[in-house]
């Protein structure tokens, strides 16, 4: 992952707040946090650095520090700050996130796990359990992701109840178990643009009902996705289909690698190239784009009892690090893309 990469992937998962702990006013630091709003990373690293150079002991601002620093002094000071029991557990909580983060990005996911409930120990948010569930679904320990999963879904007071039922929805479709999944779905509340996993909920008790032949509350489900199609799917990209694997007599080229992350903070995003009513198509772009990028899939949705197949390339922690890589690796081989929530 390239270092302005994890720049983006860091600031818009964590951006630590809780700055009521820094004593410290710095006109640095103000400046370097109002520049990396803005999204100017390479001023507000300096002023950043500046500040932390100024003041290295105080927590908020080595955080924040941390935002933009080489991922190597990231991870050394957000060790430091987890372990400093003199800092709230808020902070200590974010900086655990954050280092699991750090080890989902680079596929270390037991280890994420690990970080991410350690966050969750000291600041009751089910967001840390959240990624923890993400970390070990990862790892595909169906029972440890499940197990959190329906903690999460058991709290009527948590934000993240109606995502939780979403994904024991899918286990339980991957399962087959198309009854149970039916039930979880449909405890995801109505749809809502706002909240996608509704969406994708939606598309997913069409598909439970017609696994299960209820063709009555497949007509239901279907309606309610007509106004929604341009959410689920794209229109064939076929172009995309003629894009030729790499010559064999030319020098390979050497595979981009797609920075692979939960979402610390909310949805995870994808980049998606195409939708396909055929799956030949959808497979053959898959395979020649798998030539070229890593974490290429298909992912299958079926409405009116036709099956369209949606290829889709790489997970993103933010909307804004989705398109940062769709527009240097995938602009630059012509391939036309868009950002979906995965």
């Amino acid at each position: 992952m390239t270092r302005h990469g994890m720049m983006q992937f860091v600031f818009f998962c964590v951006l630590i707040v809780a700055h009521v702990e820094s004593a410290v006013v710095d006109t640095n630091h103000t400046a370097g946090l109002r520049l990396l709003r803005q999204g100017d990373f390479q001023r507000a690293e300096k002023l950043l650095h500046e500040a932390y150079r100024s003041h290295p002991s105080d927590p908020v601002i080595s955080a924040d520090y941390a935002i933009v620093a080489p991922c190597s002094v990231a991870v050394s000071i957000y060790s430091s700050i987890a372990a400093n029991t003199k800092v709230s557990d808020s902070l200590r909580a974010a900086a655990y996130g954050n280092l699991g983060d750090y080890s989902f990005v680079h596929s270390a996911f037991k280890t994420a796990a690990e970080k991410y409930k350690a966050a969750s120990a000291l600041y009751p948010d089910h967001r840390y359990l959240h990624l923890a569930a993400s970390a070990y679904s990862a790892l595909n320990d169906t029972a440890a992701t499940r197990l959190i999963w329906n903690k999460i879904a058991a709290d009527g007071k948590s934000g993240y109840r109606s995502r939780a039922r979403y994904h024991l929805g899918l286990l339980d479709m991957n399962a087959g178990a198309y009854d149970s999944a039916l039930r979880h779905l449909s405890m995801c509340g109505p749809v809502d643009t706002a909240r996608s996993w509704t969406i994708a909920a939606a598309a997913a008790k069409l598909e439970c009902a017609i696994r299960l032949g209820r063709k009555d509350s497949a007509a239901v489900f279907e309606k309610q996705l007509l106004p929604l199609r341009k959410e689920l799917l794209e229109t064939d990209l076929l172009d995309l289909a003629e894009i030729g694997a790499p010559d064999d007599r030319s020098p390979k080229r050497p595979q981009t690698s797609v920075p692979v992350a939960g979402p610390p903070f909310g949805s995870t995003y994808t980049l998606q190239v195409g939708a396909f009513g055929s799956a030949d198509n959808a497979a053959n772009l898959e395979k020649r784009l798998s030539a070229r990028f890593r974490d290429v899939s298909v992912l299958p949705v079926t409405i009116s009892d036709q099956v369209f197949y949606r290829v889709r390339v790489g997970s993103f922690a933010s909307d804004s690090a989705a398109k940062a890589f769709g527009k240097d690796s995938l602009s630059a081989e012509d391939i036309t893309f868009k950002v979906v929530v995965k």
